[in-house]
């Protein structure tokens, strides 16, 4: 018997049957329509074409080719040149010093709206007695001197000494 026969009827197959002889439990399929396929036409335009003497002196559609880049259209007195940026950061339109910390230095943090202003991230107090701040990706770190021990973050304590000390065996 077939094994990709799928059909909730039983069959019986005489010994000695052509498979050929079973019915197909495939849906039929639907013939084919052919597809005309037009050739390619060039691209028409209700205007005659231009040359564009910024990019280049050919005509802006060429016969029989695809556009790659189309130059605008016109004159180019709107478009900005690479050699004429015009720089946009200018306190009329951004009066803010910072918006995120990574507009200021390392060391420094942005102060959240209204100020935006860059600070130096040390005058924070957050740093125990005796500890050392640091600065580290605008954020402070705070840390024991050497011959100190302790939590930086509350209080560093001098380190006793061990010259003198008896250790066990």
């Amino acid at each position: 018997m077939r094994d990709d026969l799928a059909s909730s009827a039983p069959v019986v197959i005489a010994e000695g049957a052509p498979l050929e002889a079973l019915p197909d439990p495939r849906p039929a399929a639907r013939p084919v329509q052919p597809v005309t396929v037009s050739p390619l036409r060039p691209l028409a335009t209700t205007q005659a074409p231009r040359a564009v003497a910024s990019f280049n002196q050919e005509s802006r559609l060429q016969e029989g080719k695809r556009p790659s880049f189309l130059p605008p259209r016109g004159d180019s007195g709107g478009i900005v040149r690479p050699n004429e940026i015009v720089d946009v950061d200018t306190p009329d339109l951004f009066p803010e010093e910072c918006l995120v910390h990574e507009d200021c230095e390392t060391n420094e943090y942005c102060t959240p709206p209204p100020e935006n202003k860059c600070i130096d991230a040390c005058t924070l107090d957050v740093c125990g007695t005796g500890a050392l701040c640091l600065t580290r990706i605008h954020r402070p770190l705070c840390v024991c001197p050497d011959g100190f021990d302790g939590n930086p973050y509350d209080k560093c304590e001098e380190t006793p000494s061990r010259v003198g000390m008896v250790f066990k065996k």
